[in-house]
């Protein structure tokens, strides 16, 4: 791999989107370019152009770039969705007439489907199982970052914030998690509740304001697989690890970045969809999807 490459593949791992862009300035558009490039860029459409620059090669990044393109697309089908009460306007509501009128099509469709599927396996398998051992080392050397579909970060007056990683499940005796309290100077660990669990995500905070004394300077909350929404909290009313508490040196100038652990009670029956991020700035919140796992 080129020093450049390398040193891109290092800046992306540490959040340093400007720095991928910069040191990929001058260099021709191959796949691993466009894919880092991809998951550099501030604008929506120009990332998306360069998933969709990429399914259209046969590169060991073709793969991973639709993998990108599906899940934006169902999350902004969630998005769409109309309400519950207006059936009749749902996408399911209308597929499902138009399965009904087409069954036997589908039937025949499916039969000959299936006979040409298996041949297509047979002789396809060798170069699949390769192809498929190259897409795996992509995924080796990437953060969550790659992961993404939608919003991949929240950009507001006070700074930039992006997820760096996620832990869905906490082993909390592995890795204890404290509301703040203390006895005896210690921080006191939380048990989650019956049927909870804590669930984590770290995230990389860029500060535009001269000083930022309380990063991200904004509050957090997970919207759930439910559509419901975790209970905001910011710097100072968060959950966090024990080894991981918030301290001084959180606090950072203009252009400085810090990584920070936030954690979240939530039911185990549910997953997060997004985060969902609360600036004084700005009237909505701003949503950056969740990585995919």
């Amino acid at each position: 791999m080129k020093p450049t490459l390398e040193k891109a593949n290092q800046a992306l791992l540490d959040g340093d989107r400007d720095g991928v862009l910069r040191l990929l300035r001058n260099e021709s558009e191959t796949p691993e370019v466009i894919w880092l490039r991809a998951n550099s860029v501030l604008s929506d459409e120009e990332r998306l152009r360069l998933f969709k620059k990429l399914t259209n090669g046969d590169s060991r990044y073709a793969p991973l770039a639709q993998e990108v393109l599906n899940r934006e697309a169902n999350f902004q089908a969630e998005l769409d969705e109309p309400p519950d009460y207006k059936f009749w306007l749902q996408p399911s509501y209308q597929k499902r007439m138009e399965k009904m009128r087409e069954y036997r099509m589908w039937v025949f469709g499916g039969v000959l489907l299936l006979v040409v599927g298996v041949f297509g396996v047979i002789i396809n398998i060798n170069y699949e199982s390769a192809y498929e051992k190259q897409v795996a080392e992509v995924r080796a050397t990437q953060t969550a970052q790659a992961f993404f579909a939608g919003k991949q970060f929240a950009q507001y007056a006070e700074g930039t914030l992006s997820i760096v990683n996620v832990i869905n499940d906490v082993n909390a005796q592995e890795r204890p998690v404290t509301a703040g309290d203390t006895a005896d100077d210690q921080f006191k660990p939380l048990i989650p509740a019956e049927g909870a669990h804590f669930v984590a995500v770290q995230i990389n905070f860029q500060c535009v304001m001269p000083v930022c004394n309380e990063p991200p300077q904004a509050s957090l909350a997970l919207l759930l697989s439910d559509d419901k929404v975790t209970q905001p909290s910011d710097y100072s009313s968060h959950l966090f690890f024990i080894d991981e508490s918030p301290s001084e040196a959180d606090r950072i100038a203009s252009g400085k970045s810090v990584k920070l652990w936030f954690v979240f009670e939530t039911p185990r029956t549910t997953s997060p969809k997004a985060l969902l991020v609360f600036a004084p700035s700005e009237q909505e919140p701003q949503i950056v999807s969740w990585p995919i796992r």
